[in-house]
């Protein structure tokens, strides 16, 4: 491993000299100090809530004359809250429960126990209550059933369609014949543009510039220097500011436009635009199919009286039938019993 150089103190520019601060040694020095001062002792009891991992400080303990102080804990101090002990950490700055201040039972130090217990009461006898159930019955009658015509009021009335007529035409041809007549006009649309008109366009610009002075430099300076020279355990520092650059003589120069105009004209060249439409006799030729509707037939049928007859037979019908009702839930009251544990 490289042996590394140390330094312990500084010289500036203007001569001074400073010492290092050994922020690590300091921090471990005050780490051993709080180690040597932090070894368990015991302070009172206290009257503030803790728990494990409470924060609390500072704390209530017994002052003179039977009055309470306020205590701030410190590293190792531990102290009695409701028969328990509790530890002040230094490191987290908190409480740590770590034993118990009371007497404890046999009981208290085994691993596992058993007993015997028997529940003392009674329970009474549940009831029934039912309600009206429905049954329901399926069966097929067995029989025939013979159709015949009667004499009485007609209660039938056979039902159907009757299919309705077609109808075909035959396809004529109608041939037109004649001359569209009419004027052609020319105007502006919206279009493909088709024309371009010609002639020259002259543009005369006036623009007047905008002045300024501007400065050179007329010499550029030199740059600063930043020495560091280590002598020992001293680290010496050393600084020029170097020189600033100088100015020469101002000349004038464009910073901007302060006013332009421009003036354009245009001189056309004229055309004469004539439009011209020439019709020839025009032929038309399509087919016709005449349109219309046949009626449908209609056909009224004739009532007749049906009186249908029915011989049966003994009907057997079997089912199933599900009651329904409440039980009421049975309840219990008992009585202290006793509990033995070994």
């Amino acid at each position: 491993m490289p042996t590394l150089s140390s330094l312990a103190q500084v010289t500036l520019p203007s001569g001074s000299v400073y010492e290092f601060k050994d922020s690590v040694a300091r921090q471990m020095i005050a780490d051993l100090s709080g180690n040597l001062s932090g070894a368990v002792h015991f302070v009172d009891e206290t009257t503030t809530p803790l728990s494990d991992g409470s924060t609390a400080s500072p704390i209530k303990i017994p002052g003179p004359n039977g009055t309470e102080v306020d205590y701030t804990p410190q590293g190792g101090d531990v102290v009695i809250y409701n028969d328990a002990e509790y530890i002040w950490s230094s490191n987290s700055n908190q409480w740590q429960h770590f034993g118990s201040a009371g007497s404890l039972k046999a009981l208290a130090f085994k691993d596992s126990a058993t007993g015997t217990f028997t529940p003392a009461g009674t329970v009474t006898q549940p009831t029934f209550t039912g309600t009206v159930g429905n049954i329901n019955l399926t069966g097929t009658p067995a029989g025939t059933i013979a159709m015949a015509i009667g004499s009485g009021v007609a209660n039938y009335t056979p039902e159907g369609t009757v299919s309705a007529p077609t109808f075909t035409g035959t396809g004529a041809n109608i041939e037109l014949s004649g001359t569209p007549a009419g004027s052609v006009s020319i105007g502006v649309g919206n279009g493909t543009a088709n024309y371009t008109p010609e002639g020259t366009v002259a543009v005369t610009p006036t623009v007047t510039p905008a002045t300024g002075s501007v400065t050179p430099l007329d010499g550029v300076g030199t740059l600063p220097t930043l020495e560091f020279v280590v002598t020992g355990e001293n680290l010496e520092i050393n600084w020029a500011a170097g020189t600033l650059p100088t100015a020469g003589t101002p000349v004038d120069v464009v910073t901007g436009i302060e006013s332009a105009t421009a003036t354009a004209t245009f001189t056309g060249t004229g055309v004469d635009l004539e439009g011209t439409f020439s019709g020839s006799e025009m032929a038309v030729t399509g087919s016709y199919t005449p349109e219309g509707t046949v009626s449908a037939p209609t056909f009224t049928g004739t009532g007749v009286d049906l009186e249908p007859t029915f011989t049966g037979s003994e009907l057997s019908v079997s089912g199933t039938f599900t009651p329904e009702g409440t039980v009421s839930q049975p309840t219990f009251t008992g009585t202290p019993g006793n509990v033995e544990v070994s």
